[in-house]
């Protein structure tokens, strides 16, 4: 597929999302009210834990949570949606496939939603850190989360192949998305999990967008914590998106040979 055809791809996810935001305003709504729900539960649990975070730490927690649970079910989950639908078989016979479809038609989106996720959070750190201080580290977040997002596509597309191939919609994702979030330390700590555990949190993208999220506070002296995290946050794009783009072409050639 062409450069101009994943541009047209992308510009149609744009316009549909902003027409569902200004049309639908209990969309919109949802959308500004769903992270607050969110940074209370994860707020209660720090408490409870006795994890001392600030609520900066449990803004940038929510973002992380909210976003990695979108990015799971609204990329795995509108594969199954266009299954359901009975729309799959011409996805699967477009010159991009299902894959691209999938994943350029939703970066606006995660764009624009975790934008006003973000913004939506702007009152509550105006009041501790003033407006200034309150959008530096929100711009900040947001770009952590944005970088976090590439290695998150990878998984949201191998979780979608996967349910694709095995022909079942729930297991896959009820299975993962819960691992995700818990394995990453976005809920709770990951110094309160088991070895095994703490092992297996490196290898998800999110653990490294929530420490260096905490760690934003740290300045200068975590340079070197910045740059290891940002290299293995790129590695792990790299990885989980090839083999990502090894699965769903298999995914796709099963669907073309045994049907939907």
């Amino acid at each position: 597929m062409k450069a101009g055809d994943v541009a047209r791809i992308f510009k149609a996810g744009v316009l549909f999302e902003v027409s569902m935001l200004k049309s639908n305003k209990g969309y919109f709504a949802a959308t500004l009210a769903r992270p607050y729900f969110v940074y209370a539960l994860l707020l209660l649990i720090s408490k409870q834990l006795g994890a001392g975070y600030t609520p900066r730490d449990v803004v940038v927690q929510t973002l992380a949570v909210t976003g990695s649970i979108d990015v799971l079910w609204d990329v795995a989950g509108q594969g199954i949606l266009l299954r359901v639908s009975g729309v799959l078989p011409y996805y699967t016979l477009s010159p991009g496939g299902v894959l691209l479809a999938l994943v350029v038609s939703y970066l606006p989106r995660y764009i624009l939603e975790t934008l006003l996720k973000a913004v939506a959070f702007l009152p509550v750190l105006a009041l501790e850190e003033g407006p200034a201080d309150a959008l530096l580290h929100l711009l900040a977040a947001y770009a952590l989360l944005l970088l976090g997002l590439l290695p998150l596509l990878g998984i949201s597309t191998l979780v979608a192949g996967a349910t694709l191939l095995v022909h079942e919609e729930s297991p896959v994702l009820e299975w993962v998305t819960p691992l995700v979030l818990l394995l990453s330390g976005a809920v709770y700590p990951v110094s309160v999990l088991p070895g095994w555990m703490r092992a297996l949190s490196a290898l998800i993208p999110v653990t490294y967008v929530v420490e260096l999220s905490r760690a934003l506070e740290g300045g200068g002296g975590v340079q070197a914590f910045y740059s290891g995290a940002f290299a293995l946050l790129i590695s792990l794009s790299i990885l989980y998106n090839a083999a990502a783009s090894r699965l769903f072409r298999k995914a796709e050639e099963a669907l073309l040979r045994k049907g939907v």
